[in-house]
């Protein structure tokens, strides 16, 4: 993500861009976006530190830019660090890995800057922010009318009162981290017959032609099985229907789990799954209610 804020103490928000590492971002910033009022500063400011082409290539290639920068000044291996707070110019913080929410340093830091980029914002420590991001999850809700008509769609689409939904990201997870975030498409089709026989109408989230699915499986399931296929918008909000969230991590479905929880009070279950094992022992946590 990022964000530019206005006070350490109450949090509230000057301006703030949407997430990091993904193509969306020429949809977040376009002007005449659904998602929220984001102001021409903000939007300058991030051009100015980043190439005008925004796509997973182009992102991913700014972040490791900085992480070598980093990881040069602090005589260190590649990705041997667990967490990054740095500054490559004086306007500029680059933020990324296991950082606490909740620390005042990085508060300030943030305050100093002209613009802060989160990279890959699912691995930092949720719960001990949770006290304070109310406020700043509120400055970028989704508009009103996008909450209201794309609730009532999943609503009218669902064939079942319990929702889960799969984010099945591939194209670019066939390559990060040696591809150890990539599941096959058996994976997915198993993991909605799980969650069909448990009495879960399954969305799948996704940019890819996921249709596979229905030919994978059961005969029954298609009934209980929706594409959601919407746009960038359209499918955030989406998600925010969801009672249970399964896929690997991503900023996307993270996103809407924090708003919907934040601004909407309603707790959404996500987990990263690689899997069968996990989904069993997500299905196990959920049965135990734990």
């Amino acid at each position: 993500m990022t964000k530019i804020w206005d006070t350490l103490h109450d949090w509230s928000i000057q301006d703030y861009i949407f997430p990091w590492a993904s193509e969306n971002y020429g949809q977040w910033l376009d002007p005449s976006s659904k998602w929220s009022n984001i102001s021409d500063t903000c939007r300058s400011a991030y051009f100015g530190f980043i190439e005008p082409e925004l796509s997973a290539v182009t992102v991913a290639r700014a972040a490791r830019t900085f992480e070598v920068q980093y990881e040069s000044e602090k005589n260190l291996k590649p990705f041997a660090w667990d967490k990054i707070i740095y500054k490559p110019s004086k306007d500029l913080l680059y933020i990324t890995g296991k950082i606490d929410l909740a620390n005042p340093d990085l508060h300030q830091s943030i305050s100093d800057s002209t613009l802060t980029i989160w990279h890959e914002p699912f691995n930092a420590h949720y719960d001990s922010s949770r006290t304070i991001s109310e406020a700043a999850w509120k400055a970028v809700c989704p508009q009103r009318t996008l909450i209201q008509k794309e609730t009532t769609y999943v609503r009218q689409n669902s064939a079942r009162p319990r929702l889960a939904g799969l984010h099945i990201r591939r194209g670019d997870y066939k390559k990060w981290r040696g591809g150890e975030c990539f599941m096959p498409d058996e994976f997915w089709a198993d993991t909605a017959n799980i969650l069909i026989k448990l009495g879960y109408h399954v969305w799948v989230f996704s940019n890819e032609d996921c249709s596979f699915l229905f030919d994978l499986v059961t005969p029954k399931a298609p009934p209980f099985l929706t594409l959601s296929g919407g746009t960038f918008e359209q499918d955030a909000v989406r998600l925010m229907e969801m009672d249970l969230i399964l896929g690997p991590p991503s900023t996307f479905p993270r996103i809407s789990v924090d708003i919907a929880f934040e601004v909407m009070k309603k707790p959404i279950v996500y987990k990263h799954v690689q899997n069968l094992q996990q989904v069993e022992l997500v299905i196990k946590s959920l049965s135990l209610g734990l």
